[in-house]
């Protein structure tokens, strides 16, 4: 009904979500996305999972990650010792907190930051609950960690996601360790991928081998994806999809 109204000149759909998979999707959302193609000019996906399924029922259809600022491109950590754990973000059903749990028992110090939506299950005294920072303090926090968490359980909602902090924790050169999510496939190569509690406990030991060139290259990838390059990308997209003004 806004855009109604509006009468915009070029409507883009940012599809940040994949709103099919959560427990309780709204019962219209499929028609009303299908509504919403049916008038945009550009669907903008932010996981190769999304792409894929919007490729066919839309002419220009991109996918466009969360891009990273210029603070969370931190000096190299020192080399060798690894026991500072973390990971940031929403506190909810997406997360599997059983490597969380196997790490703390492996005697590793693991900090939870941000905002708590649905309590998590019992987790070890070592875990600790740091509870919400704003953004702009994240990357100062960051830097006292030796390592970086994406755990996250095997679902319909979280197969078809990219978590919007990947790019972000590459940039800080910290060793990464996540869960096989398929929009983190092509990541495989600076990523470090872990199937079961003990492969994530196996993982974080192994990571005192790491190579400063290992660093360097989780880098170099998030520089392919600041926040100044996705706006660029997507300028020229508007600009070369918009119609004459009205």
């Amino acid at each position: 009904e806004i855009l109604n109204l509006v009468r915009p000149r070029l409507t883009v759909y940012d599809c940040v979500d994949n709103f099919s998979g959560l427990p309780s999707p709204p019962p219209d959302l499929a028609a009303t996305e299908a509504a919403l193609m049916a008038r945009c000019g550009l669907v903008l996906t932010t996981s190769r999972t999304l792409y894929e399924e919007k490729l066919g029922r839309h002419p220009h259809v991109i996918e466009l990650h969360h891009g990273v600022g210029p603070a969370f491109f931190l000096a190299p950590r020192p080399a060798g010792h690894v026991r500072r754990l973390c990971y940031f973000g929403t506190l909810w059903h997406a997360v599997d907190y059983a490597p969380i749990r196997a790490l703390a028992e492996a005697d590793f110090e693991v900090e939870l930051i941000g905002p708590v939506k649905e309590p998590p299950p019992e987790l070890p005294a070592s875990v600790r609950l740091r509870g919400p920072v704003p953004h702009e303090e994240l990357p100062a926090l960051l830097a006292g960690f030796d390592a970086l968490l994406l755990p996250y359980v095997d679902d319909d909602y979280n197969r078809g996601v990219i978590p919007a902090k990947t790019y972000e924790c590459l940039a800080t050169g910290r060793p990464v360790l996540a869960s096989p999510l398929p929009a983190l496939k092509g990541l495989s190569e600076v990523l470090t991928t872990c199937r079961t509690p003990s492969e994530w406990v196996a993982a974080a030991h192994e990571l005192e081998r790491e190579t400063e060139a290992a660093g360097r290259a989780r880098v170099a990838v998030a520089r392919d994806h600041t926040e100044e390059k996705a706006f660029l990308s997507l300028r020229a997209l508007v600009e070369t999809l918009k119609g004459p003004p009205r």
